[in-house]
Order: structure tokens, then sequence, then C-alpha cells
């Protein structure tokens, strides 16, 4: 992702979109503002739900039982609340306006979550997990391929690469 401002020098900004090309990557332009919303739910989302999780658990009375029973489930999803590009919680800080946005929407799910379990309801949970599961497949499947808005950016042949995406199997191939 690429956020001039209007104040960039136009040779620094084709000198970045030409080395993401060389590199085979894809120059992806974009307001920092919105850069800074979507990393809120795709990256500062995931490391504070996980640390709520791995808090949670290890909090618990019950942690030495559980810590002999949680594996690498346990572990992956846990995992992100030791991101260290999250700089200790200040990019969640200076971020706090689209944090918030996200955390209220997560809440708005997971209430909904908390619902079906409450009420026992078997079809509502597995079509959430099935759903859930639906768009994770749709989404990694499309990740690789799917073209950016910026069609002028794309580099030409001979020289073109897939895009590299280590959730996929053979990635940063040739395609």
């Amino acid at each position: 992702c690429m956020t001039p401002t209007t104040e960039t020098d136009e040779a620094a900004i084709r000198g970045g979109s030409n080395l993401a090309k060389v590199i085979g990557a894809r120059p992806y332009f974009m307001d920092v503002y919105e850069h800074d919303g979507l990393l809120a739910a795709v990256e500062g989302m995931p490391a504070l739900v996980s640390a709520a999780l791995l808090l949670t658990a290890t909090r618990s009375a019950s942690w030495s039982e559980l810590s002999q029973v949680a594996g690498s489930f346990f572990a992956h999803v846990t995992h992100p609340a030791a991101d260290v590009t999250l700089d200790g919680g200040s990019v969640l800080a200076m971020n706090k306006a689209d944090v918030l946005r996200w955390l209220d929407t997560f809440l708005g799910e997971l209430r909904d979550v908390r619902q079906a379990v409450s009420e026992g309801n078997v079809e509502t949970l597995n079509q959430l997990l099935s759903e859930a599961t639906l768009q994770r497949i749709e989404w990694l499947a499309a990740r690789p391929v799917a073209p950016w808005n910026d069609q002028d950016a794309l580099p030409a042949p001979p020289h073109e690469l897939g895009r590299m995406d280590p959730l996929a199997p053979g990635w940063g191939h040739k395609v």
C-alpha cells in the first residue's frame, strides 16, 4: 500500500511504484486514514481478540488445567496478541476511532453468537460457522488473483508475477 499525500513528490511516487513492480508486487494507492481504518479491522482486531482470549484463559482459576489441554489451535489463535508490529498497543491507541468502530461491530457479532449459544440454537450456530467458513474460503481463494482497482499499476509481461500469498499453497510461485 502506498499512501502518498498531495505534497508527495511525483518522482517519489513513481519510484516507489516502479520498485513495487520490479519485485513482483502491485502498488496499491490509498489515503493514509483509509489504510489505518482497514488495518484496524484486519490486524488490530485479531490482536485484541487474541489478547482478550488469552487473558480470559490465563487469568482463570483453572488455567493450570487449561494449560495442560491447550494445544496448537489455542496457540495459533492467540499468536496475534504477541505481534510486535502493534508497537505495544500505541498503534491501536493512535487509531482509536477506527479500532472502537471495529470493536463495536465485533461485539455485535459476538452478542449474536452468545445468544445462539444461550438458546442452544444449533441451527443458528451451524449457520454462523458455515458462513464464516465460506467467507474465509472465498477470501483465500480470491486473494491471490483478485484484481486491484489500480489496473494501470499492473506490471507488464514477461515480468508479471502472481501476488505472494503465504496463506495459500505454492505462494510466491510464478503464475
